[in-house]
């Protein structure tokens, strides 16, 4: 038999031949890589996503630099400037995708946790040079980009951005919103989600209206994620409002007319796709919150109990997300001072609420309801319910079908202490009756509430 051939052994391969038979033979050789490792591939992205090469090349370096700042920001801070200036070049290329991938860089760089973004001037620029033909751009596609792109801007960067430039391109938005294009419609209405939540931008009355107005008119759109983001914008703004107001610099008076407007357009959302009636149950709770000070004793009664109704029917349906949201929805209505003391117990939500805790597998769902029931006044009927049935919960708290809700297995039993004191603590009856049939675990749950409620001794003094 012959002998078998000698192996022929290859020369080792470097980064550099590597990236020539990338390109192939007709495009020029990438610039030489100034020193080996990770920053050594960067350089070789940098030099790829350069004009000189074809599209497809540059669109894929491009993406290969967004994942580097998200992944590793680190790595990436060493090349900051390297990076803003291969987006701004590619920013002003004739080809969409390019645009598109620049803008997506940029998203992710105004996303990443490094002080070197915010002291930038490169926000700055990008409002006053490359927003504004960029959310006029022939493509929708690069249009809704632009609108996802802006909304990353960091809030140190936003705020040092003159006020002309953000009026300007959040004008731009608002009218964006009415596109014809549905992705365009979703993307500038996610825009004005994000940054309504802005401390820069969050106590501008003018403004919000115009989100309300946006967002409400949003919410019946033939498509569904123009309708997702319409609530979610709304959930935002109420968001918003109520840190606002809580911080004593809120305009939520000069907003009564919207806040109604916003509670009925909610009111009409409730039986949508559950990706919506997550944000309409925030929607509903905070705005019902923040509008009830604001209205006539019998106004504010009559539409607390219109919004009950809809938020207790969604948290005995639907996704776990539109159930917690609406445990949180009572919370916040429960903290109405207008709403008749025994309200909640009236329409059925003590009911509802122990239910959710006994048989809802759901973790959070757990704790939102715990929270929501530990607000609910003139119970007394429920209240040897309350207590068994938050004893019981508290002594299975370890036993979880799911390991991923043991992440919020603390949660969950603070919240439990909580309601149990707060349901012993406010009855008038007997404490030892109520805890006579379940002494073993109420005694458990008292000094586990002791333990987490005690104030450390002071130190002795030397």
């Amino acid at each position: 038999a012959p002998a078998p051939a000698p192996a022929v052994s290859s020369p080792p391969l470097s980064l550099d031949s590597v990236a020539a038979a990338l390109v192939g033979t007709n495009e020029p050789a990438p610039a030489p890589l100034s020193s080996p490792g990770p920053v050594s591939l960067v350089d070789l992205a940098l030099s790829l996503a350069d004009s000189a090469y074809a599209a497809p090349l540059r669109v894929e370096a491009m993406q290969a630099l967004a994942q580097l700042v998200l992944t590793h920001p680190s790595i990436a801070h060493r090349c900051w400037p390297g990076l803003e200036q291969c987006g701004r070049v590619a920013l002003g290329d004739p080809e969409p995708a390019v645009k598109i991938h620049a803008l997506k860089l940029f998203e992710e760089m105004g996303r990443a946790p490094l002080e070197h973004v915010e002291a930038s001037p490169l926000w700055t620029e990008l409002f006053e040079l490359h927003f504004p033909p960029l959310l006029q751009d022939p493509a929708p596609a690069v249009r809704a980009c632009a609108c996802d792109c802006l909304a990353a801007a960091p809030d140190a960067a936003l705020a040092t951005v003159p006020v002309r430039l953000r009026y300007l391109a959040m004008s731009t938005m608002l009218g964006l919103a009415h596109e014809q294009a549905p992705v365009i419609r979703a993307a500038a209405i996610r825009g004005l989600a994000v940054l309504v939540r802005s401390p820069t931008i969050r106590d501008d009355p003018v403004f919000l209206a115009d989100v309300i107005g946006v967002a409400t008119t949003a919410l019946p759109d033939p498509a569904l994620p123009v309708r997702t983001r319409a609530a979610w914008a709304l959930g935002n703004l109420c968001d918003a409002l109520l840190i606002n107001e809580l911080s004593g610099e809120g305009c939520t008076a000069l907003l009564v007319t919207p806040l109604t407007a916003v509670i009925e357009a909610a009111l009409g959302a409730v039986k949508d796709n559950d990706k919506v009636r997550a944000n309409i149950m925030r929607t509903l709770g905070t705005s019902a919150r923040l509008a009830a000070p604001l209205m006539t004793a019998d106004q504010a009664q009559r539409m607390l109990l219109r919004v009950v109704d809809a938020v207790l029917a969604a948290c005995t349906s639907g996704a776990f997300k539109v159930r917690w949201n609406a445990c949180r929805a009572l919370c916040n209505i429960g903290q109405c001072s207008v709403l008749p003391p025994d309200a909640l117990c009236k329409a059925g939500a003590v009911s509802t609420l122990l239910g959710l805790i006994t048989e809802c597998p759901n973790f959070k769902v757990k704790i939102h309801a715990a929270a929501a029931l530990a607000l609910a006044r003139d119970c007394t009927p429920e209240v040897q319910r309350i207590v068994e049935v938050t004893l019981t919960a508290y002594e299975s708290c370890g036993a979880m079908a799911d390991y991923t809700q043991l992440k919020y297995q603390a949660a969950l039993r603070g919240k439990l202490m909580t309601l149990f004191a707060a349901t012993v603590v406010g009855t008038r009856e007997s404490v030892a009756p109520l805890l006579a049939p379940c002494w073993h675990a109420a005694e458990q749950l008292l000094v586990d509430f002791a333990r987490a409620t005690a104030t450390p001794a002071p130190a002795p003094a030397p």
